[in-house]
């Protein structure tokens, strides 16, 4: 069950208008979550507050700004990515070193279907 929203601790029922006049808040009783709405669902709000996070989402997230938003999330993916690969990297070298270690100390070891022989 939907409950309006408008009034609120922040105005953020009153302020989200300025963004598009169309955007009314609703509280969801069945998820409690906030929800905003035009004509359908535009987005859950994904605070557990109304507070000006909620205004800053509503700004980032409207079809205007779906380029730079795309983008943010390609640069923060490939980030990611470069992270993982360089750790990745890392953990390669520490077991050649321990390898190279375990050859010198241990002679001749050979590893064969995931066990050391």
């Amino acid at each position: 069950m939907l409950t309006i929203v408008t009034d609120d601790l922040f105005d953020i029922a009153m302020r989200i208008k300025e963004i598009d006049e169309k955007y009314q808040i609703y509280f969801n009783n069945s998820t409690d979550k906030y929800e905003v709405h035009t004509v359908g669902l535009e987005f859950m709000v994904p605070y557990e507050n109304l507070d000006e996070r909620t205004l800053y989402h509503a700004m980032r997230t409207r079809a205007e700004n779906s380029l730079e938003l795309e983008l943010e999330v390609e640069t923060h993916n490939a980030l990611l990515e470069q992270q993982a690969m360089q750790k990745l990297s890392q953990q390669t070298k520490h077991l050649e070193d321990m390898l190279a270690y375990a050859e010198r100390v241990g002679g001749d070891i050979e590893f064969s279907r995931g066990e050391w022989i």
